[in-house]
């Protein structure tokens, strides 16, 4: 069975700025990226994916939409 990977950015609670955390389950990703902060669409996308059996590839970014240099940072991992 094929298991697919899905890349996301998005605030969140904790974890370093310009890291990739990879996830396989909703533990780790509580672990890692804590609580999603008020009206961050991010981490609720990640669960979403998680949920569907997918492995996930997040970058935690200062400001959704905003944070240019997070996302291109993102993008050259």
């Amino acid at each position: 069975m094929t298991t697919y990977s899905i890349a996301m950015f998005g605030e969140a609670e904790k974890g370093s700025f310009h890291t990739a955390y990879f996830c396989q389950n909703l533990p780790q990703l509580v672990d890692y990226l804590g609580h999603p902060p008020p009206h961050s669409k991010g981490l609720y996308y990640a669960v979403q994916a998680l949920l569907f059996q997918r492995n996930l590839i997040f970058f935690r970014v200062e400001e959704e939409g905003f944070s240019y240099q997070d996302y291109f940072l993102g993008f050259a991992c």
